[in-house]
């Protein structure tokens, strides 16, 4: 869930060890506030390993800057 529609979002995932493994979004221009987004657990069309991985989200909507970090679990 998003503050407010109209602002733009970043969504990437990145390993245990901060590597940046894949880029969701970039500074993307969203209209909704609710809504789900799946990471197919694929790298470079390769399958991730199972595992440990951060999903980093930044939201900006007009001088407001929401930034968020959580962790997930890959497993197949």
């Amino acid at each position: 869930r998003l503050p407010d529609s109209g602002g733009y979002l970043t969504l990437a995932i990145f390993d245990t060890r901060g590597k940046l493994l894949d880029m969701l979004y970039r500074r993307e221009l969203m209209f909704t506030t609710n809504g789900t987004i799946f990471w197919d657990g694929r790298v470079e069309n390769t399958p991730a390993r199972t595992g440990m991985y951060i999903v980093y989200l930044e939201y900006q909507y007009q001088n407001t800057t929401t930034r968020a970090k959580k962790t997930a679990v890959l497993a197949r």
